[in-house]
């Protein structure tokens, strides 16, 4: 296991992970966020957002965190906080601090003033292609919130998400939720539904964003771009709650990217506590034939990941 503080584009102070198979850098200066994951030597897969396209001067945010707040997306992946709040959109603009311990690389986020959460990543790196990611939310205030970690990866445009839907069957009732964002058009040729997947292809044409987010019992999703495909697990628990209306997991797309979100458990978080999430990626260094029928994608996609 290889690793390095590096200067990367303009994200300042990066670490750089390397096993033999695979790369990954974290900023340091900001965030954290993992701005780059790729085979060596290869292309990265997440979205970079150099030009800092996207960034947030909301009047909530700066009634919560001053005239001059700015949140910035910055790409790559993320720890958030949910549901959507002032809190969310903390300006994690300062350097954070991390340790090493063996494959053991932890990144801990400056303090979420006035709320005083505290966010930490923890990403274990395997000796192939595959990274678990556990991210954990503190609460240091006196008071207690109703929240959730929520885990945004931002992948590069130019792919094609695929995921399940859940396939139980339970009769007469229903056996799933589809949520839907205002702005979400269920005719956009952007995405297709069969009957056990769903198919969301980015398009770079295409400035209006669609999202939609669902209980994702299987507790994946996989995005193919550059001869690649990204495998994305998480967990899910039929007992717990989930913001948005029962969601464990959500997908965005605009002309720029793909997001590809799963959520942690909703949890009344009492002082001195912490909420907990994790996610499991792999690398796959190949790709299915591409075709225009959600359930036979997600058919091949089974043939790579299984």
């Amino acid at each position: 296991m290889n690793y390095k503080e590096i200067n990367y584009k303009n994200y300042g102070r990066c670490l750089e992970i390397n096993n033999g198979v695979i790369e990954l850098i974290v900023t340091l200066d900001v965030g954290p966020r993992v701005i780059k994951f790729a085979f060596c030597g290869k292309e990265n897969l997440f979205f970079e957002d150099v030009d800092r396209v996207f960034s947030s001067e909301k009047d909530e945010v700066k009634e919560v965190y001053g005239k001059d707040a700015k949140w910035y997306l910055y790409g790559g992946h993320r720890l958030w906080v949910g549901p959507e709040y002032g809190y969310t959109y903390y300006p994690d603009n300062i350097p954070i601090e991390y340790s090493v311990d063996a494959n053991k690389f932890t990144f801990i986020q400056g303090l979420q003033t006035p709320f005083n959460l505290q966010g930490k990543t923890v990403l274990t790196i395997g000796e192939g292609a595959e990274v678990r990611v556990d991210m954990f939310l503190e609460n240091k205030s006196d008071k207690t919130y109703e929240i959730a970690p929520w885990a945004i990866t931002v992948m590069k445009a130019g792919g094609w998400e695929v995921f399940p839907m859940n396939t139980n069957d339970t009769g007469w009732l229903s056996n799933r939720t589809l949520m839907l964002w205002p702005y979400t058009n269920l005719n956009d040729d952007r995405i297709s539904f069969g009957k056990e997947f769903v198919l969301l292809k980015q398009d770079k044409e295409k400035k209006t964003p669609l999202k939609v987010g669902m209980d994702n019992n299987n507790g994946w999703s996989a995005y193919i771009n550059d001869g690649v495909t990204f495998l994305k697990k998480f967990e899910y628990d039929q007992n717990a709650a989930y913001t948005d209306n029962g969601c464990n997991f959500e997908t965005y797309t605009s002309e720029y990217m793909t997001e590809i979100e799963s959520l942690g458990k909703l949890v009344k978080l009492v002082p001195g506590e912490t909420a907990s999430h994790y996610e499991e990626w792999k690398l796959f260094d190949t790709v299915p034939e591409k075709c225009d029928c959600p359930d036979e994608m997600g058919k091949r996609i089974l043939e790579i990941i299984k």
